[in-house]
């Protein structure tokens, strides 16, 4: 492991994802047993001195230090905090940029807090292409997260795991981690075993503003690789993403619904997020939203009530504390510990890292679809199908028009015609094709499809395999047919006429993400592209693909009719 990022990073497969969060935790364990004894664990390497250095675009308090303080226990010289203000950051200059300087000038490691969602993937990516001689970049710079917009904090997440872990394990106080270092004494695959299973049998509540937090969005990542089960607690506009949910869970608006999980974690409910603005009110007036929040707040009562322990990110509004102040040492509140189990857990983060420096790590990987992956569901000569389509079409009222060498895009949907025209626009067809124009048309009969359909035809151009991709999820049934006369007279194309269909495709380009706060949107290094979530073939009712697509960069998922209306929306005809 070369950088620490998101835990959807951390590894090609989720069960490798699985064992390097794991071994991650085994090793803050271990640095756990010195921190609780007040000692100083080894450094991070004997023979040189390691330069790590802060860059925050927010304000932390104990991230950044914590961070600081790991670096500074491994031996390492802290270059400490490079932020907005105080920085040529506040001139536009990019991240990239900074980070590459901070390369130049020694540093290995950089950890970054940005608004910026998808900011780690691509800077890390784009930090891996410069190293080299002529940029005087030396190789194995790293990069981790300190969080990232409302969708990544993964050290948090390791931090509150490494907590629950250690209570877990009988380890609630600092003089008793003692009991970790016989848990640790045992093979290392036994300790991963047990991590593991801590993990996969956990019951956890959260409670509070879970939409914007980006703590609560990695702990829901976490769920694809433990069989962890999740209770959310929160009012419907505090509540998560529905995408973002993980299947094992409740949802709720009810407080009593987290009392018998064993934690609960309490996240700060910013008011305003109820509230709104002068400009644009939310639903809620100001004496409404307190009293709703407070609602959630863990009190005496609640207290009395709770079976578990109760966990808390910080820093708590003083206004509006969802632990109050005067129960932040209560024996079920294990928000102090939590907090003091940044540095053990970012040790580990650093260590890992550092031991995998030198790794080149492919972060971001588009499969390459080739002609062979397409369905080919008819082939013969040019002259067989012009013959059969003339048999075809004997007694209707059509004009059969031959392409000779081009390609029929057929069964689109007939209300996206001038979308699938548009789209053959931004990929360049229009000046690649040769011969005459690109003709749509629609209103035309489908049997097959059962209503009508439209159909464009481009003469003297071959749709290629990525090109064809996209239009699948404009139209669930989309078919292409591609004609060759000239090849077939020429004796080098035994078939001058195939009828193709591709699948779902796994990875899509030429979308832009919807998410304004993503680094597709604010950069030029980083390029949309879009995990596919669904089936070939599968529509909605109003026959838009019955699919999804998930940003690679930010993480967001918006269906393929959201997609569709965002970016074309004025082109989609009405019916």
């Amino acid at each position: 492991m070369r950088h620490y990022i998101s835990t959807r990073l951390l590894g090609k497969t989720n069960q490798a994802r699985r064992e390097q969060f794991i071994r991650l935790l085994a090793l803050g364990l271990r640095q756990a047993t010195y921190f609780g004894r007040g000692l100083e664990p080894p450094p991070l390497d004997t023979g040189k001195r390691v330069t790590v250095a802060t860059v925050f675009e927010e304000a932390s308090t104990r991230t950044r230090n914590s961070s600081e303080m790991a670096a500074s226990r491994l031996r390492c010289y802290v270059q400490h905090g490079i932020s907005v203000s105080d920085s040529s950051l506040a001139k536009n200059e990019s991240l990239e940029d900074t980070l590459t300087m901070l390369g130049q000038y020694g540093v290995w490691g950089v950890i970054v807090r940005t608004k910026t969602e998808g900011a780690g993937l691509w800077l890390a990516q784009e930090l891996q292409k410069l190293e080299g001689e002529e940029t005087w970049l030396p190789r194995g710079m790293s990069v981790i997260i300190g969080g990232e917009g409302k969708k990544t904090h993964a050290t948090q997440l390791l931090l509150d795991c490494l907590t629950i872990v250690l209570n877990e394990l009988g380890a609630r106080r600092m003089d008793q981690v003692g009991v970790i270092d016989e848990f640790l004494k045992q093979p290392e695959e036994l300790v991963h075993q047990k991590i593991g299973e801590i993990l996969d049998r956990l019951k956890i509540c959260f409670v509070g503003d879970l939409k914007y937090s980006r703590v609560v969005h990695s702990w829901a990542d976490l769920g694809e690789l433990f069989t962890i089960e999740y209770c959310f607690v929160a009012p419907e506009p505090f509540q998560l993403e529905t995408w973002a949910t993980p299947h094992r869970s409740t949802v709720t608006t009810d407080l009593d619904a987290s009392l018998e999980y064993p934690y609960v974690y309490f996240m700060r409910a910013q008011i305003e997020r109820l509230t709104g603005t002068p400009d644009s009110p939310g639903p809620m007036t100001k004496r409404e939203a307190i009293r709703l929040v407070q609602s959630l707040e863990a009190n005496e009562q609640y207290l009395d009530r709770c079976q578990g322990k109760l966990l808390h990110a910080q820093p708590r509004d003083q206004a509006l504390p969802m632990i109050p102040n005067q129960f932040k040492n209560h024996p079920k509140v294990i928000m102090l510990m939590q907090s003091a189990c940044g540095v053990p857990a970012r040790e580990a983060v650093l260590m890992e890292c550092y031991r995998g420096r030198f790794e080149t790590e492919d972060l971001i990987s588009v499969p390459s679809i080739g002609f062979d992956q397409a369905w080919v569901t008819k082939q013969e000569s040019w002259y067989a199908h012009f013959e059969a389509l003339k048999v075809k079409s004997a007694g209707r009222n059509v004009i059969i028009e031959p392409i000779e060498n081009g390609t029929a895009v057929d069964r689109t949907e007939e209300h996206m015609i001038r979308v699938h025209d548009e789209i053959f626009g931004e990929d360049g067809v229009y000046h690649q094709a040769s011969g005459r124009q690109i003709l749509p048309g629609r209103r035309l009969d489908s049997p097959c499809m059962g209503r009508p359909k439209g159909t464009l035809w481009l003469y003297g151009y071959r749709i290629s395999p990525e090109q064809a991709l996209k239009h699948g999820l404009i139209s669930p049934h989309v078919k292409f047919s591609h004609m060759d006369k000239t090849g077939e007279d020429a004796g080098e194309s035994a078939h001058g006429y195939l009828r193709v269909e591709y699948p779902l495709p796994e990875i899509v380009e030429g979308f832009r993400c919807l998410n304004e706060n993503c680094i597709t949107r604010r950069t030029d290094i980083a390029r949309p592209i879009f995990r596919v979530h669904g089936e070939k073939g599968r529509e909605t009712p109003d026959h838009y693909a019955d699919a999804g697509l998930e940003c690679i960069s930010c993480g967001d998922r918006v269906t393929a009719k959201e997609m569709v209306q965002a970016c074309y929306g004025s082109l989609v005809l009405h019916r």
